[in-house]
């Protein structure tokens, strides 16, 4: 029906917001014909905001796509999504109306006789019409109340477990997090003591009530809970034996995400962080980054697709140690670039400008500095 009568930049956001999360060809298919009908339309002075949100690869083709369209910026107004043949006038369009008739009499001047008065004509009888017989409609049928659908029952539980109190005791805790941004060294030695005695706790009380779910669905592949819980401790472990507990902590998150009981993961985003964080700064090695980057980029997706922001505290366990420990390797440099674009979209942009601007001035590493520089560059354009 034409650009000019939707809300435009409401259009645009909300397929930007669609193609992180954006999983198949289909779907990140169906996100770039959008933009192309507005491209279309808009004309090529939008080109820029319209593939702001395209990757590298996506630009590339939408460029060579583009090239080929003509005029672009007009577009033709069709009275409907169909071309139909434009109604006829069926010949009652006016109502009908009496016609009054005005006559003129001559008026003698003073001294000369009247003039002789016209007889009036008998008007025409009018035609009788025939009464038009009253059809009354037909009462409408009782409508048929339909059964309110069930409701529908939360996914399985999962390895893990928290309350928002719990987490919100937790992250009082790690307020030095605030000021961190740029992480070459481990984690404060208050916030690990902190995550240590909930993943770990020496005594199950109030305040230490235990994270891991020791009755978890079968559905996540978890396995045997005892040598799950083992190996999510241990940090000093290989990766063959953290992968199955990334894949079982990614299909969990999965499937909370975008339902209305995304809060039960949420509630323990922070412990993942934390873990993640931990076992890639004892083991900085490229397959465990890689490995982690899997299970980053999945709760950042989960997060935009239940349009849930990531708490300040918890974005410093997960950025800072991407731009040192992952830009400075070649095999996860690519991938933390695209996970970082991922972040901003869950993460307030500002925090992120500032946390690369510290680590491009404190960096020793010329890769780290230069990707830093990236993601400011790609930011400020």
């Amino acid at each position: 029906f034409g650009v000019d009568n939707f809300y435009v930049c409401r259009l645009i956001h909300i397929i930007h917001a669609k193609i992180p999360c954006a999983k198949g060809k289909k779907a990140k298919e169906a996100c770039y014909s959008a933009l192309t009908n507005l491209y279309q339309q808009l004309g090529t002075e939008w080109k820029e905001v319209l593939l702001s949100a395209v990757s590298k690869q996506g630009k590339k083709s939408m460029d060579k796509k583009w090239a080929k369209i003509k005029n672009a910026g007009t577009y033709t107004q069709l009275r409907c999504t169909k071309k139909e043949a434009v109604p006829k006038a069926s010949g009652q369009e006016m109502e009908d109306y009496e016609e009054e008739e005005i006559t003129w009499e001559l008026v003698p001047e003073p001294g000369q006789p009247a003039p002789p008065k016209e007889e009036a004509k008998p008007e025409a009888k009018a035609e009788e019409k025939p009464k038009e017989v009253e059809q009354k409609e037909p009462e409408p049928e009782p409508e048929e109340k339909t059964p309110e659908p069930e409701p529908t029952p939360p996914p399985p539980d999962g390895p893990l477990q928290s309350s928002p109190e719990h987490k919100k005791k937790r992250l009082g805790k790690c307020k030095k997090l605030i000021k961190l941004w740029e992480q070459s060294k481990p984690l404060d030695k208050g916030v690990i003591k902190e995550y240590d005695g909930q993943i770990n706790p020496k005594k199950i009380d109030k305040n230490h009530p235990g994270v891991i779910n020791e009755s978890a669905a079968s559905e996540y592949k978890c396995g045997d809970m005892d040598k799950w819980r083992k190996e999510f401790i241990d940090r000093k472990s290989t990766v063959k034996k953290w992968k199955p507990i990334v894949a079982s902590l990614c299909a969990w998150v999965a499937a909370f995400e975008g339902t209305k009981f995304w809060s039960t993961v949420n509630n323990t985003i922070d412990i993942m962080l934390f873990w993640a964080n931990a076992v890639y700064t004892d083991n900085p090695q490229p397959n465990v980054g890689k490995m982690m980057i899997d299970i980053w980029k999945q709760i950042c997706e989960s997060l935009a697709a239940s349009f849930t922001q990531l708490g300040e505290i918890e974005g410093k366990m997960l950025l800072p140690i991407i731009c040192d420990k992952a830009f400075g390797a070649k095999q996860t440099k690519e991938m933390a670039f695209e996970l970082c674009e991922a972040i901003e979209h869950v993460y307030p942009p500002a925090i992120c400008y500032k946390v690369y601007l510290s680590t491009l001035e404190k960096t020793k590493s010329n890769q780290v500095g230069l990707a830093c520089m990236q993601r400011l560059v790609k930011a400020i354009t």
